[in-house]
């Protein structure tokens, strides 16, 4: 470690990180050093594919709808059901990561762009 110009300070710090490393590439796995802070993190994904509030989503996207008419749609529908509502972020990560691209619409159409407040 001296001879890399190591502080002491972060020597421990380095030693965990290169095991870490030594483990994913002995798993066969990309280290990821920000996968312990990413964890839990991000919209939780409440709805599932080919159930009825996904196919709420089909049909009202398909029809041309923006995303953020689609969050108002849907959450009218959950709470018909007595569902907690959804935000435009979790609306957008389901249609992101199931179903690229949609009718009419593509996920960079999505980006930045919600419609709602």
């Amino acid at each position: 470690m001296d001879m890399l110009n190591i502080p002491a300070t972060s020597k421990a710090r380095v030693i965990t990180t290169l095991k870490a490393i030594i483990d994913a590439h002995e798993a066969k796995k990309e280290y990821d050093p920000s996968a312990a802070i990413k964890a839990g993190r991000g919209a939780k994904v409440l709805i599932e594919d080919y159930t009825p509030q996904a196919e709420v989503v089909y049909r009202v996207m398909e029809s041309g709808m923006s995303l953020g008419s689609t969050v108002v749609v849907l959450n009218q529908w959950r709470r018909r059901r007595t569902l907690e509502p959804i935000s435009s972020g979790c609306l957008q990560r389901f249609v992101c990561t199931k179903h690229e691209p949609l009718p009419r619409l593509s996920c960079d159409d999505l980006k930045g762009r919600s419609g709602v407040g």
